[in-house]
């Protein structure tokens, strides 16, 4: 196999994309993209030294973050850093905070400006749209279109935890319930653990001031309970 045939089989376990570093890997030094961009075949894109081969699906909301995110660790191929987290020896980042709610979940009205991402130890963003969020352990995340992101309930508390006023959260959460990309319960059960327990009320209080009507907030709110005793008691009646 060519290096170019390796590349492209690589890049097509990565949304299309490769970094450089990757194709120094596989044999393939600078010289070498400048050429496979100036036959067409590569495109060059936003992010510096972060390139998609041509023909590749492109997605307009997520490919800049995708992009910015192999550019974090440039050397390793995206298989290998979800190798990792299989193994439960994950120290990467994943999207989060406005990023993970505005891009990825498509919730809320919240415009992300930057890339926001978190991890437990510090990762080069020298791109001033990048903003590493360094925490002490890592935030409950899941995969969401083939992108390490913090879970919805998890998002929403990053959201409250950054003083993001009471009316945007409320939206992102209302959307949330809607989509049904998380429960009443799971969101304040989240809230609870930054709230010293008080994550009811406030959600219930965020709810309120976007003017989500009573009966709806009620009906969500009984249907988590419900979910939440059938799993407890799959046999009950």
């Amino acid at each position: 196999m060519s290096p170019v045939s390796a590349l492209a089989l690589e890049a097509a376990g990565q949304w299309g994309l490769f970094t450089t570093e990757q194709a120094g890997r596989i044999g393939m030094d600078g010289k070498a993209v400048s050429a496979l961009v100036a036959a067409g075949r590569v495109l060059a894109t936003e992010t510096e030294d972060v390139f998609r081969f041509a023909g590749a699906p492109i997605d307009v909301m997520l490919d800049p973050l995708r992009t910015s995110w192999l550019a974090l660790v440039p050397r390793k191929f995206l298989g290998e850093r979800v190798r990792g987290a299989k193994d439960g020896d994950w120290d990467d980042a994943v999207v989060s905070h406005v990023a993970a709610a505005n891009l990825v979940y498509e919730l809320g009205t919240l415009q992300a400006d930057r890339f926001e991402f978190s991890a437990i130890t510090p990762l080069p963003a020298s791109d001033r749209i990048l903003e590493i969020h360094v925490r002490p352990r890592m935030p409950k995340w899941r995969f969401q279109n083939g992108l390490p992101v913090t879970t919805v309930p998890q998002t929403i508390a990053d959201l409250y935890s950054e003083h993001i006023d009471y009316g945007h959260v409320g939206i992102v959460i209302l959307d949330a319930l809607l989509a049904s990309s998380a429960d009443f319960l799971d969101i304040t059960e989240e809230m609870d653990s930054i709230t010293d327990g008080s994550g009811r009320a406030i959600v219930l209080h965020m709810l309120d001031v976007v003017g989500a009507p009573t009966r709806l907030v009620t009906a969500l709110v009984h249907l988590a309970e419900m979910k939440r005793e059938s799993f407890r008691n799959p046999g009950g009646h």
